[in-house]
């Protein structure tokens, strides 16, 4: 997505001053940052490429070089952008209090207690966007094979605790990982009404006592 494209109020400098700084998307960040593209990349584009490229934990320990490597990113962007980053490991923003969820085992680690029980408990993990957690809900108990959630029920927390990004979860008793139709039409229907929100939906994990089935990991999401 060009930002020349889209609408002022969405522009990552827009929204910095109408919603903060801490309510922008790592690219968002890096967009600012860098500040122009190049006659070839628009800087959203470079800026999106980046953070495909590299995660928020894999950015602290990037070096000039390998931003070189970036397509569009000029030496002198990515002397900025080393700079900044360099900063932000200096000023040691007090964030270790919080968890970051920032892959899959994070995710995995923080659910890890859904692999014992005998039904089906969907949780939601609400981030920021740092990636930290901020908020984590049992949505719904269900039964031996089946949890009715509620989309209402899923979104309110997010809205109550400012997330900006959400992973579902929820265990499978009788050890099958794969996911029902039922999983995979929530989760559908969940990602569509999370863009509406302005909330991504990042990941869908299904536990069982010993293995896990990741919707991010199998590119469904």
């Amino acid at each position: 997505m060009k930002i020349k494209d889209l609408p002022n109020y969405a522009r990552p400098r827009e929204r910095l001053v109408s919603m903060g700084v801490e309510n922008l998307k790592l690219w968002e960040l890096l967009a600012l940052i860098i500040g122009s593209g190049s006659k070839s990349y628009d800087v959203g584009s470079i800026a999106q490429n980046i953070s495909k490229k590299y995660s928020l934990t894999e950015l602290k320990f990037v070096s000039y070089t390998d931003l070189l490597t970036v397509s569009g990113l000029s030496m002198s962007k990515a002397a900025s952008l080393v700079a900044a980053i360099e900063i932000g490991i200096r000023t040691n923003q007090n964030i270790a209090d919080s968890e970051i969820i920032d892959s899959t085992q994070d995710a995995l680690h923080q659910i890890k207690e859904l692999r014992k029980f005998k039904k089906e408990y969907f949780i939601c993990l609400y981030l920021n966007a740092r990636n930290q957690l901020v908020h984590k809900e049992l949505i719904t108990i269900g039964s031996l094979n089946y949890a009715i959630v509620s989309p209402r029920d899923i979104f309110i927390p997010a809205l109550e605790h400012s997330a900006l990004y959400l992973i579902m979860a929820h265990n499978h008793p009788s050890g099958n990982p794969v996911p029902s139709n039922n999983d995979l039409e929530l989760t559908t229907r969940i990602v569509k009404a999370g863009k509406l929100l302005g909330i991504e939906i990042i990941d869908h994990i299904i536990i069982t006592a010993q293995i896990h089935y990741s919707f991010k990991e199998e590119k469904l999401i």
